[in-house]
This record gives structure tokens, sequence and C-alpha cells, in this order.
């Protein structure tokens, strides 16, 4: 964890990423209309990778994940 993040950051990410995707999926549904598409830019570095993302989950729930 750099620059003061919190220790739970990659646990958090990883939380809002999957409630997102459940609410766009219920938002379609609802609406009849087609899921909007989630995507989302992440860190190259393979330690910020480690540190920060659960990478399986990530290209699961994501459409897209650029990868700076």
């Amino acid at each position: 964890i750099e620059r003061g993040a919190d220790p739970n950051s990659k646990d958090n990410f990883n939380y809002l990423v999957n409630e997102f995707r459940d609410a766009v999926e219920a938002e379609a549904l609802e609406i009849g209309k087609r899921k909007l598409i989630i995507s989302s830019a992440v860190a190259a570095d393979p330690k910020k990778i480690d540190n920060g993302y659960y990478v399986e989950n990530l290209c699961e729930k994501l459409d897209y994940v650029y990868i700076f």
C-alpha cells in the first residue's frame, strides 16, 4: 500500500466492483434495456497489481480493463 492508502483498499475496491456490477445488471432487468458497460483503468506495475486488485474478479466483473 502506497501513499497513505487504507490497508483495506484492495478489498474495498473489490466490493465496489461487485456491488456496481450487481446494480447494473439489476437495473438492466428492471428497465428492460441492455446493461451498462463497466470499465476501469488499473496500474501496470506488477507489485501494484498484486497489492491493489483481485485480478480474476476484475476480469469477471468488468467489461474492459485498461492497463496504464
